[in-house]
Formats: structure tokens, C-alpha cells, sequence
């Protein structure tokens, strides 16, 4: 039972060691894969620092994976290696592992001392080799440290060429005084800062000329003010431009709107305000994209001439908005002049309809007529208090100072005539109570009469009996003073009444009421 576990355990083996077999191909790739890296100039230090660090974490896995499973066969199958290969073995081991570190930090040191160290290493490694030749026992061990020296030289062959590979000072200055992106392309202007970006590090990492040194600083900082110059340049004609159209939108949204004359006078003001406001957006806008074109003298025909005709189509649609508003608020002015002033007539007919009708109320002679004035009066004076539909608000801003002193007289005038329309309208209001009161005491003294009237008829008739005599009038009869005491009667009761009904009436319309009817 025990023997069938052990070859099952060995067979597991091998078959893994089979699949490492086949991946390893491919592990090769990998490796071709990162040298490719190290000779292309598209990665930074830090991007092959990363890539590197990556292989050798997998190469490291990959070697402790071959070494397990090495070690499992070896004890499973009952082989093992002389305590010499062991310590040879192992040797070679710790030194793969320390290379590993050292080969890392010599990518970041100086050229000089970096050739040094790696002839050191160059001869180290060719001693591994040889000692490697004692490893016989184990193949597959030897195989595994032979594949990690091979990864050390290829290595150590990368950093060695690396010299040769990178650029030479006068490969750097051709490419300084080459021509560089011009003012206009955000986009270009960054590749280009970062291509400069790159100059500069590679001209302090290869320790070149202090001269080199510096005219790749000024051709980066050209650059990175090339860039920010024509974002500026950028931003602000957008930002103009942006403002511009929201102003244009607004008035033709203002113009086409159902507001009232004066609010739309209002919005239009208020956008020629922000339009003078954004006067200042533009001119910085004008200022950014000359400094932008001055920074440059080799920048092409076609970039000069679209930014200027952009500028330029700036300035015309500014102009023309500015015209469009100014013809807006003209026409906007004009009907509301027209119509304050219509308004204004049309009151001014209405006033002068109730100057005539106080006068022709003071020539009411009954009170059929001071009725007739009180009700036209007061349908007048409701006219006159209503208010005016006139944004009062918007005529002292008129232009038109007739439109404004005409407005002003109208306002007096109306609480003028108001005014005298409201006592006007109390004093009729009187008369015609007091006729009423009047026209009832004269119904109150007819009937009366009537009454005297039928009973002295009946006095004069032959069956008026005795019984139906008052007495004060028997006692007059019989001393002779009957007639006196009818004419004392009638005085005291017709007469005195009538003179305090016509105490109680006061005017000159009441006089001449008075007079028409005793006519």
C-alpha cells in the first residue's frame, strides 16, 4: 500500500515536471520580451524598474517551484546528491539570489560606477559556470541553475549594452535644436513636454555636458509655457464665445417673450449690462491668444490665421449683439412711449368728461336732475380711482420729457378733480335727501289741507250738527271771535310749519327749486 502511494507521489511528480517542461517556451518569450523592453526607448526608468522587478518575482517562483518538486523526486526516488554538490549547489544559488538585488540597484547608479561592478559580476558568473559542471547526480537541479545563470547573463548583457544603446550628446543637442511642436495643439504640446521631460532625465542620467544639460531644461520649460499659453488662449475665446451665445439667447428669448413693455425693457437693459460685462472676458480673450501667437516666431500660416479670425469673428458678433440690443430697447422705448402716452390721452378725455359734468351739476334744479349728476359722477370718479395701467415704475426712465411732465400733470390733475369730484358728490348726495325729506312734508301739509279742506266743507252743509263742532270753536262763535281763532289756528299749524320746512332747506339750488314750484 505504502509502495503504491510513494509511485503515485512520484508520478504526480513527473507529471508536473512535465508541465514546467512545456511552459518553459514560454517563459523564454517572456524573458525575449523583457530584453525587447530594456532596448526600446518608449518606457521610462521607472516603467522597466517595474517590469524587471515583476520578471524576477516570477523567476524567483518558477525556481522554487522546480526546486521543490526536485527535491520531492530525489527523496521519493532514494537519490541524493554528495555533500559536495550540495555545497556547490547551493552556492550557486545564493549567489543567483544576490545578483538578483544587485543587478536591480545597478540600474539606478551612475554609468562609470555601474561598468565596474558589472565586470565584477561578468567574472563571478564565469566561474559559476565552471563550478556548475560539478553538479552530476541531479540533472534536473543543474538544469534549473543553469537556466538561472543564463537570466543573470542576459542581464548583465543588457545593462552593459545599455551605453550603446542610448543616445550621445550630439544625438541629444541635434534633437534640441530639431523643430519642436508650435503654439495652437494641446494635444501635440503635451507629447512634447513629455518628450522633453524624458531629454532632460536621460541628460542627467548619462551625466552629460552642464550645456546640454541646460538647453534640455529651456527647451522643457519652452514647452511647458507653449502649452500653458495656448490653454489659456484656449479657455478664454471658449469662455468669451460661451458667454456671448447665452447673452444672444437670452435677448432672443427676451424678444419673443409675452413680458409686459417695461419687463421687457428691464431684461434687455440687464443683458446690455452683462454684455459690457463680458467686454473685459473678451479683450482677455484677444490679449491670451496674441501673447499665445508671440511666443512663437515660426508658428505655421494656418494656425496665425484661424485664431485671429476666431478672435476677429469675436469682436463682430460682439458688435452686432451689442447693435441688436441697442435696436431692441429703441423699439421697446418707442411703444412704450406710445402707448404711456395714449393711456395718458385717453385719461386726459376721461378728466376732462368729469371737469364738465361738475360744472353742469352745479346747474341741477330738481332732484331728478341732481340724480341724474350724482350717478354720472360717481361712475366718473370710479373711473378716476382706478389705477392706471402704466408701469409707474418705468416713466421716470423714459427718455421722452414731454411723456414724463405730461405724466406728472395727469397724476395732479386726477387727485384734483378727485377731490372736488368727492365734495361734489356729498353735496348732492345732501340735496337730494333734503328734497326727498322736502317733497315729504309738502305731501304731509297736502294732506293736511285736505283734511281742513272737507271738514269745513261739512261745517257749510245744513246737517252739520252741533255734536260735530269743536268746542273752542262754539265759545268763539258765541263771543264773536270765530274768525280770529280759525286765522290764529291756521297760522300756527300751516304756516309755522311751512317756515320751518323752509328753514330746514338750505343752497341757492334749493331757492331755485323753491321758486319753480311756487311758479
Amino acid at each position: 500500500m505504502e509502495l503504491l502511494k510513494v509511485r503515485n507521489m512520484i508520478n504526480m511528480c513527473q507529471e508536473k515536471l512535465i508541465e514546467i517542461k512545456e511552459q518553459e517556451a514560454k517563459v523564454n518569450r517572456l524573458q525575449l520580451e523583457l530584453e525587447h523592453m530594456y532596448l526600446s526607448s518608449d518606457l521610462s526608468t521607472s516603467q522597466l524598474k517595474k517590469a524587471n522587478d515583476a520578471f524576477e518575482t516570477f523567476a524567483k517562483s518558477w525556481a522554487k517551484i522546480v526546486t521543490k518538486i526536485s527535491e520531492a523526486m530525489n527523496v521519493l526516488t532514494g537519490q541524493d546528491m554528495s555533500d559536495k554538490e550540495m555545497r556547490v549547489a547551493k552556492g550557486i544559488e545564493q549567489w543567483i539570489e544576490s545578483c538578483d538585488k544587485i543587478l536591480t540597484e545597478l540600474a539606478r547608479v551612475p554609468k562609470s560606477e555601474r561598468v565596474k561592478r558589472l565586470a565584477k559580476l561578468q567574472q563571478q558568473l564565469e566561474t559559476q559556470n565552471k563550478n556548475i559542471t560539478f553538479l552530476e547526480k541531479d540533472p534536473l537541479k543543474k538544469a534549473i541553475l543553469k537556466k538561472g545563470l543564463d537570466i543573470v547573463k542576459k542581464r548583465i548583457e543588457a545593462l552593459t549594452e545599455e551605453p550603446s544603446t542610448s543616445k550621445t550628446e550630439a544625438d541629444v543637442n541635434s534633437e534640441l535644436e530639431d523643430t519642436w511642436c508650435t503654439v495652437g495643439n494641446v494635444d501635440l504640446l503635451d507629447k512634447e513636454v513629455e518628450r522633453a521631460e524624458k531629454i532632460v532625465e536621460l541628460a542627467r542620467k548619462e551625466e552629460m555636458s552642464a550645456e546640454i544639460i541646460e538647453k534640455a531644461e529651456t527647451r522643457l520649460a519652452e514647452m511647458v509655457e507653449r502649452r500653458r499659453a495656448t490653454i489659456a488662449a484656449l479657455e478664454k475665446m471658449k469662455a468669451a464665445e460661451e458667454g456671448l451665445q447665452s447673452i444672444a439667447v437670452s435677448v432672443e428669448a427676451t424678444s419673443s417673450s409675452d413680458l409686459s413693455i417695461g419687463g421687457t425693457i428691464a431684461e434687455l437693459e440687464h443683458a446690455r449690462e452683462q454684455l459690457t460685462s463680458y467686454e473685459t472676458m473678451k479683450k482677455e480673450a484677444e490679449r491670451a491668444a496674441e501673447k499665445m501667437l508671440a511666443l512663437d516666431d515660426n508658428v505655421p500660416q494656418t494656425t496665425l490665421t484661424s485664431t485671429r479670425n476666431r478672435i476677429r469673428n469675436l469682436s463682430d458678433q460682439w458688435r452686432n449683439l451689442e447693435n441688436a440690443i441697442e435696436d431692441h430697447l429703441n423699439c421697446a422705448r418707442k411703444e412704450h412711449r406710445r402707448s404711456v402716452q395714449k393711456k395718458i390721452n385717453n385719461e386726459e378725455r376721461l378728466l376732462e368728461e368729469l371737469e364738465k359734468r361738475l360744472t353742469d351739476s352745479e346747474r341741477a334744479s330738481d332732484a331728478e336732475e341732481c340724480c341724474e349728476h350724482l350717478d354720472n359722477l360717481e361712475s366718473l370718479l370710479e373711473k378716476v380711482d382706478s389705477p392706471l395701467e402704466v408701469d409707474e415704475s418705468s416713466v421716470p426712465s423714459m427718455d421722452d420729457s414731454f411723456v414724463r411732465e405730461s405724466y406728472t400733470r395727469l397724476n395732479e390733475a386726477r387727485r384734483r378733480l378727485a377731490e372736488a369730484t368727492r365734495e361734489r358728490i356729498a353735496a348732492l348726495s345732501r340735496a337730494v335727501a333734503d328734497c326727498e325729506h322736502f317733497e315729504k312734508q309738502m305731501a304731509d301739509i297736502q294732506q293736511w289741507s285736505n283734511t281742513v279742506s272737507t271738514l269745513l266743507d261739512l261745517r257749510k252743509s245744513s246737517d252739520v250738527s252741533a255734536l260735530d263742532v269743536p268746542d273752542e270753536y262754539k265759545s268763539a262763535f258765541e263771543s264773536g271771535a270765530l274768525l280770529q281763532e280759525l286765522a290764529r289756528e291756521f297760522r300756527n299749524t300751516i304756516l309755522v310749519r311751512i317756515k320751518k320746512t323752509l328753514n330746514s332747506l338750505s343752497g341757492g339750488w334749493t331757492r331755485q327749486l323753491i321758486t319753480r314750484r311756487n311758479r
